[in-house]
């Protein structure tokens, strides 16, 4: 019974902590060489597979220092640059639905990935 009780309360705390306004946006860079300046594209309805878009003005787009990033929005894709990705690496950005602070960063869990691969 304690095992139980232990089991749910994990169970809870994870749901709760759990983010259905922002997704994580993987730039993974699978060679040994250097990538500068590459632009990456996500479609919107890849996008709203995992963040709930209605009612949605705006999106927050956030690099891996909590930073805001221009991007555009044109025909149902997101576009935005990444400066560097270091070879055999990744670049974590996040998408969000309000803005984030650091805090919310570090009180939630993302397990919604878009994963884009460099070619």
């Amino acid at each position: 019974m304690k095992y139980l009780s232990t089991l749910l309360l994990l169970a809870t705390l994870c749901a709760a902590c759990s983010s259905t306004d922002s997704v994580n946006i993987l730039i993974q860079n699978d060679s040994a060489n250097e990538r500068d300046n590459v632009t990456v594209t996500v479609t919107q309805d890849e996008i709203a597979r995992y963040i709930d878009l209605k009612g949605c003005d705006t999106l927050y787009l956030l690099n891996e220092r909590n930073i805001p990033v221009a991007y555009q929005h044109v025909d149902g894709k997101i576009s935005f640059n990444v400066p560097v990705v270091q070879g055999n690496s990744q670049k974590n950005y996040s998408l969000n639905t309000h803005p984030h602070t650091l805090k919310d960063n570090l009180l939630t869990f993302r397990v919604n990935n878009i994963v884009v691969h460099l070619e």
